[in-house]
């Protein structure tokens, strides 16, 4: 998302993302040869849960990528935090949706696990992140944790390759014409005409990130959402930060003593809870 934000808009980068996972997704739902369980009353959910888990937090984050970014130069690893609320937010969602009541040993490695991650973003928003931009960054594991939860009621037993490939869908019908309508380029890619070399590696970014991140990644993700359930699933992403982190220093990204034990804790969390 941060290499193809250096070309694209952020509804360019989920447009770009959306589309080549869709084409991935059928790709191996044709040659699994899965039935299509789905009906007209289905549609309307279906509708609401690619809104919830695709089309917001593909716009978000890459927005939110691109805005840390200009204050702090530690957008990917970031917004790659972020995404570790997902199981707090989970025990929610499933005490609403699911009538579900964590055990304490849940409770106390979410907890835990949460209390890491608030450590590490004490630590952004002294380097000038804005709380408004914190709160949007923290929209994208609500409503995935809103999305996981009700796959698990609604959709537990239907292939799950036919459920990704429907909300691929869905949001590359709603995705595409958006990015065409308000241009797919950003501002600054527009009026700075990069180089050649830079496209080539926005656009095989965001093929990766549609093909690998977001379509292979899914199906196994929602296949755990379905077989053992939205807060077993959802625990992995405690594991985001550390390789967010990783990636980030990779990029140039600047890493202290304080996250590197904070990621600690974390996977500390996540044994105790799994």
């Amino acid at each position: 998302m941060k290499i193809g934000g250096q070309v694209y808009s952020p509804i360019g980068v989920g447009a770009w993302r959306v589309c080549s996972s869709a084409v991935a997704v059928a790709s191996l739902w044709y040659v699994l040869r899965r039935p299509w369980p789905f009906k007209a009353n289905d549609l309307w959910r279906l509708i609401a849960i690619s809104c919830m888990g695709t089309i917001v937090p593909f716009i978000a984050q890459p927005y939110v990528i691109q805005v840390v970014e200009e204050h702090t130069h530690n957008g990917s690893s970031f917004t790659g935090t972020m995404v570790a609320l997902v199981p707090l937010m989970t025990i929610i969602a499933s005490a609403i949706i699911l009538r579900q009541r964590p055990t304490p040993r849940q409770l106390v490695g979410v907890i835990g696990g949460f209390a890491a991650i608030a450590w590490l973003f004490s630590d952004e928003l002294k380097h000038g992140v804005a709380p408004h931009h914190l709160a949007l960054a923290a929209l994208s594991p609500m409503l995935y944790a809103v999305t996981n939860t009700w796959i698990k009621k609604r959709y537990a037993n239907i292939p799950t390759i036919s459920l990704l490939l429907c909300m691929m869908s869905i949001t590359s019908l709603i995705l595409l014409p958006t990015a065409f309508a308000t241009g797919p380029m950003s501002e600054s890619a527009a009026a700075a005409q990069p180089e050649p070399t830079v496209y080539v590696k926005a656009i095989a970014a965001l093929i990766f990130l549609g093909v690998v991140g977001t379509g292979l990644a899914q199906f196994m993700f929602y296949k755990l959402v379905q077989q053992r359930g939205p807060l077993f699933a959802g625990m992995v992403t405690y594991i985001i930060p550390c390789f967010a982190k990783i990636i980030g220093f990779l990029g140039g990204e600047k890493i202290t003593t304080a996250k590197v034990a904070s990621l600690g804790i974390i996977f500390a969390m996540v044994a105790m809870v799994q």
